[in-house]
Order: structure tokens, then C-alpha cells, then sequence
């Protein structure tokens, strides 16, 4: 009696279990398999670090430093072997002499710790060595895109309906004992928010039985607010209550800093995320509507956060990135609008400046900018007195005026900058440092020219990618002359990972040529 083949026999079904068993076992113990699903553990520590990027620097830093781990040991697994990429080697170089200049530092702790940050310029490799495809750089832009839209939301909302109840007098007593000063805006109360009057009624109203009342405060400076927290007996807070007149009102901020403790580094973080979707928004004509409005949105909000941290150089630099790039891509008439809007642009902020912080877009007797101006005058004798090595990293900044820097006997800081990164780099680590820089930073410019060209006829993403990654960069040039942007942790993670998608995306254009160029078999047999 024959068997039909439709149904295996006990035997042929026991072969093929074994089969699957012994293919499984095989691939777990292959090394492909491993080096797989290491890039997939490093792609996915990549979404990671650009969806935490506006919340939490340290988060960002600890993701960093698991996929360099992860990637150190894909390397091992295949030899050591990379892949030969165009910026890797003044990159390379550039960190070997920035460490050279750290061994011979003047403050070694300080300058050890600021090289931990710079040590996130990594990313680049961890992008251009393991992103292949263009799905991951849509996925990886597209959650960027995201993270940064939520945050600027969150800036809007705190704008518009408060961020906490401001403290307007604090009576001589037990509450200025614990720290509290008028000006100070109170978020939270035993754990209950009291963004708004209404919910510091029913903070008070919910916690009247507590003994002590533990306050999450925001106090204002220069910058923002710096956060701390104080504890506070009830019964100090309720005689306070019973003190006539107004003592509390809503607490707005007096400029967007985000999830970040200063202005500045929010602002540069917006600016690279603000550059990079008006790329995207400049050729998504060829995209479906929806899209397009959606990308508007998002460079709307960004750039609308991006005002509210008053940052004048940010603001500055992406409006010049912006304006660039539309006249590389625009129709003449467009070109003579988008001139106007930003002339509009300037004069508005001149009006919003003026009346946020009191200044000017450049004026030398305002405090910040007279201190950046001193600190620019005091570089040249330290530069000649230390070419070769420099100060080292954050040296400047130790207890005790060592270098003898005129800014801080004016002003009471406890640790400043050059606030210029080419300035920085040069008093830091030395002129061949700073040689090294520029090097990389010419290198850069001429690779995104070259990406530019390549994707002139490329997919409106592809080119949309490469406009923006070219504005983003032209924005942290312009942005480096009065800011130290390289020793913002929560800037340079965006600008390194900005400058490894480059490298990825001029090797897809150029794989895609090379597909679109080769004869097919019918061609040559014809």
C-alpha cells in the first residue's frame, strides 16, 4: 500500500525537526548571525539616543556608550575590518590631537571629564558604519523629527497656560529660611502640580494635613530657571497666606530652555533639528499633501521654540541657513520674497529682544556680550603663550584665576568660556588643534557640496535629507563663531549623527548610480 506524499511519515517528520534543529543551532553559533543582530542592537540604540535627545543628555550619553560597546564588539567579530568613509580621517585626527592636549592639560580632571562629552563625536562611526539602508535613515530622521516636535509643544504650552505659580513676596521667616524668593515659580507640591492657580488651591487643599510641604522650585537667572527643592514647614506656609495683598500669580518662562538647564543648548538643539526639516519641507512639493503639511507643522513649532529661547545667534545662524538654501533651490521671485520675510524677520526680533532681555541684536555694554568680548581680548596672549598644547580642555576654569583672565575679576562667574568654538580650540588645545578642525570642517562643506550634486535628481527625501543636513551644517558654522557649540553635549550628539546620515546617504546615491549605469544582458547582447 503506497503512502501519499501529502503525508510525512513519522520518520521523514523526525529528520526534518532535527534539520531545523541542527540549522538553528549552526546559525546561533555563526558569527553572521551574532554581527546581524548587532547592527540591529545598534540601530536600535541609535533610535534611542535621537528619541531622548530633547529630554534627557545623560540618557543620550548612556545609550552612546552601550552601542560603542556594542559596536567594539561587532568589530571584533569581524576583524576589525571598516569600511573606508570619507571625514574619518581629519575626524580621527582631530581626537587623537584634542587628547594629546588633554594629557598635557593644566586641569587634568576637568579637561578628562570635557573629553568624555567630545567622545560622543563616535556617533558619527556608529551611523556610518551600520545604517545601509534608506528606510533607516527615514526611520531614524522621521523619530527625530518626533522627540524634538514634542518638546517644542511642551515650550508652547508653557508659554501659553504657565508653567507653575510665582512667588510675588516672601515675608522675613521660616520660608526665606528654606530658600524661597519672590520671583521663584513653584511646580510642585508633595507631588501635586500646581501649574496653574487652581492647582495651587487644591495642592494647599490636598496637603493641609501634612506637616511639611516638599516644594519643586524654579528659580530664574540669566539662562532660565535653575530647579531645586526645599522643604517647608505648613504652618510657616499658612501664617504666609494670611499676609494681605497678592502673593501669588501665574509663572511663565522668560525663555525656552526645555528639559536642558540653560537656553543656549536648547537653542542650538532646535536650530539642528529646525535646519534639517526645512530641508525636508523645501522638496516636499514632489511629496503628498499630507506630508507637506506635516513637515510644516513641525518647522513651524521648531522654529517657534527656537524664538522663544531668545538666543540671538541661534536664531541668527538658522535664518541664514534657511534663506541659503531656498535661494539654492528657489525660483528668482521667490528668492526676492524669502529676503524680505527675513529683513521682517530680523525687525521683529529686534522688537521681541528688546522686550524679552532687554538688549539689542548686538550691543557691546550689555553684560553677555561685553564679558564674551573680554574673554575674546584675554585668547591671543594665551594663545602665544601656549601654541602647541594649549591650556587644555576646560582649564580656564579652575578655582583661582590662574591664567589671569581680566572677565572674571569684572564679573562674579565661578566658570566660563571663550564663547567661539574656533577661539575655544585654539586657547584649549593649541593652534595644530585648531588647524585640525578647520581641516575637518572644510572637508565637511566640500563632501555636502558634493552630496548636493549627487542628489540633484534623487528621491524628494533623499534630496530634502541632503538640503537639510547642508543647511544644519552651515547653521553650526555660523553658530560656532560667538558660541561654544563643540562643548554642548546636548548639541554635538545631532551634529554628529547629522554628519555620519551624510555619509550614508552619499553612498546610497552613489550605489543607485552605479545600479542605474550598468548594462543590462539585453543591452549587451544587443
Amino acid at each position: 500500500m503506497s503512502i501519499p506524499a501529502t503525508q510525512p511519515t513519522a520518520s521523514s517528520s523526525g529528520l526534518g525537526e532535527a534539520a531545523t534543529h541542527v540549522s538553528g543551532w549552526r546559525a546561533f553559533h555563526d558569527k553572521q548571525f551574532w554581527i546581524v543582530w548587532l547592527e540591529h542592537a545598534i540601530y536600535f540604540a541609535l533610535l534611542m539616543m535621537v528619541l531622548a535627545e530633547p529630554f534627557s543628555t545623560w540618557t543620550v550619553l548612556f545609550v552612546f556608550r552601550l552601542a560603542t560597546g556594542l559596536w567594539v564588539l561587532k568589530l571584533a567579530l569581524t576583524g576589525f575590518r571598516l569600511r573606508r568613509d570619507p571625514l574619518a580621517l581629519p575626524l580621527l585626527l582631530f581626537f587623537v590631537g584634542v587628547s594629546a592636549s588633554t594629557v598635557f592639560s593644566y586641569a587634568p580632571l576637568l579637561s578628562w571629564s570635557r573629553l568624555a562629552w567630545y567622545s560622543v563625536g563616535l556617533i558619527f562611526f556608529l551611523v556610518s558604519q551600520n545604517i545601509k539602508t534608506g528606510a533607516q535613515l527615514k526611520w531614524l530622521v522621521a523619530t527625530l523629527l518626533l522627540s524634538t516636535f514634542i518638546t517644542a509643544v511642551q515650550t508652547g504650552w508653557q508659554f501659553t497656560a504657565g508653567m507653575g505659580t510665582k512667588l510675588l513676596y516672601i515675608s522675613p521667616g521660616p520660608m526665606r529660611e528654606a530658600g524661597l524668593r519672590p520671583r521663584d515659580v513653584v511646580r510642585e507640591i508633595n507631588g501635586h502640580s500646581v501649574r496653574e492657580l487652581w492647582l495651587w488651591r487644591r495642592a494647599l487643599r490636598l496637603t493641609q494635613r501634612d506637616p511639611m510641604l516638599y516644594m519643586r522650585v524654579a528659580r530664574p537667572f540669566a539662562g532660565g530657571f535653575h530647579y531645586y527643592y526645599t522643604t517647608v514647614p505648613r504652618a510657616a506656609v499658612d501664617e504666609w497666606l494670611r499676609t494681605p495683598g497678592e502673593l501669588v500669580t501665574n509663572g511663565y518662562p522668560l525663555r525656552a530652555q526645555g528639559h536642558f538647564y540653560h537656553a543656549i543648548p536648547y537653542a542650538g538643539m532646535l536650530m539642528e533639528a529646525a535646519a534639517l526639516c526645512w530641508g525636508l519641507l523645501l522638496t516636499s512639493s514632489c511629496a503628498n499633501t499630507r506630508k507637506r503639511v506635516l513637515l510644516m507643522v513641525i518647522f513651524t513649532a521648531l522654529a517657534a521654540s527656537l524664538w522663544a529661547t531668545v538666543t540671538r545667534s541661534y536664531v541668527l545662524a538658522l535664518l541664514a541657513a534657511c534663506l541659503v538654501t531656498l535661494w539654492m533651490t528657489a525660483r528668482p521671485k521667490v528668492r526676492i520674497v524669502a529676503t524680505l520675510a527675513a529683513v521682517g524677520i530680523v525687525l521683529a526680533g529686534s522688537f521681541w529682544i528688546r522686550d524679552q532681555r532687554r538688549l539689542s541684536w548686538f550691543n557691546s555694554k550689555e553684560p553677555g556680550t561685553e564679558f564674551r568680548m573680554m574673554m575674546w581680548k584675554a585668547s591671543p596672549r594665551l594663545i602665544r603663550e601656549h601654541p602647541l598644547l594649549g591650556i587644555g580642555l576646560d582649564s580656564v576654569q579652575q578655582p583661582g584665576n590662574r591664567f589671569d583672565i581680566a572677565a572674571y575679576k569684572v564679573f562674579p562667574v565661578h566658570g566660563g568660556h571663550f564663547h567661539s568654538t574656533y577661539i575655544e580650540l585654539a586657547v584649549d588645545c593649541g593652534l595644530p588643534v585648531l588647524g585640525l578642525w578647520l581641516w575637518l570642517m572644510v572637508a565637511y562643506f566640500r563632501h555636502l557640496w558634493r552630496l548636493l550634486r549627487a542628489s540633484a535628481h534623487a528621491k524628494w527625501f533623499y534630496r530634502g535629507l541632503a538640503l537639510g543636513i547642508f543647511a544644519s551644517a552651515l547653521a553650526f558654522y555660523l553658530g560656532c563663531l560667538v558660541q561654544y557649540t563643540l562643548g554642548d553635549g546636548e548639541v554635538m550628539p545631532l551634529v554628529w549623527m547629522f554628519m555620519g546620515c551624510s555619509v550614508v546617504l552619499y553612498r546610497l546615491l552613489q550605489e543607485r548610480e552605479m545600479e542605474n549605469t550598468v548594462p543590462t544582458r539585453a543591452d549587451a547582447l544587443g
